[in-house]
C-alpha cells in the first residue's frame, strides 16, 4: 500500500500480520447449509455460515470472536467465551 506514509507502513510491518485464517471445522447440512469455524489467533474463533436459497445464497460472516448477536444458526455467539 504505497499510498500510506512510510513511517506508518513500517509501524504496520512491526505490529501487524495479515494471513488467511485456518479452518478448524467445516460442516455441511442436508439442506446445503455450510458452516466453517475459523481460527483467528489467540485461542479465538469465528464462524461463517452459507445458507443456500432457491434464488440466492446468504453468507453470514462473524466479525468478532464471542459475538453476542446469537443468531440461531451460528455457534459463535453461543460459545460462552472467545476461546476455541
Amino acid at each position: 500500500m504505497t499510498d500510506l506514509a512510510k513511517d506508518f507502513r513500517s509501524t504496520l510491518t512491526e505490529r501487524c500480520t495479515l494471513q488467511t485464517p485456518s479452518v478448524i471445522t467445516q460442516k455441511v447440512s442436508t439442506d446445503g447449509t455450510r458452516k466453517w469455524l475459523f481460527d483467528v489467533g489467540n485461542n479465538n474463533a469465528v464462524e461463517t455460515v452459507f445458507i443456500p436459497e432457491d434464488d440466492r445464497g446468504t453468507l453470514c460472516i462473524s466479525s468478532q470472536a464471542g459475538c453476542t448477536v446469537a443468531c440461531r444458526f451460528c455457534s459463535t455467539g453461543h460459545q460462552g467465551s472467545t476461546e476455541i
